[in-house]
């Protein structure tokens, strides 16, 4: 701590900035919905192939889907290119995969 800085001042910097709520990221709102709803999702990786299937549980660094034939995928989200809305139909109330 520099002489010319007070404690509090230091103190201060510390601490991370508390971000606004329109700041806040939307990522873990998509997943809780499409989780509680059971919803499939189609997710393009960054070397172009697609996963479909439904989301189990993510947490920072990955996301766990289930596929259509039962396999169950641990993804890094950094491989992950964008998500798709499945265009077949699938939702809340449709059959599960």
């Amino acid at each position: 701590m520099r002489a010319s800085q007070s404690p509090a001042l230091q103190n201060n910097r510390s601490r991370p900035r508390r971000r606004l709520a329109e700041e806040q990221p939307r990522e873990p709102d998509y997943y809780l919905e499409r989780m509680q709803n059971r919803s499939a999702v189609v997710i393009v990786l960054t070397d172009g192939s697609m996963v479909r299937g439904r989301i189990e549980w993510y947490d920072r660094a990955c996301l766990s889907i289930e596929r259509e034939d039962g396999v169950r995928l641990v993804l890094y989200k950094h491989a992950i290119r964008c998500f798709v809305e499945p265009t077949d139909g699938a939702g809340p109330g449709s059959d599960p995969i």
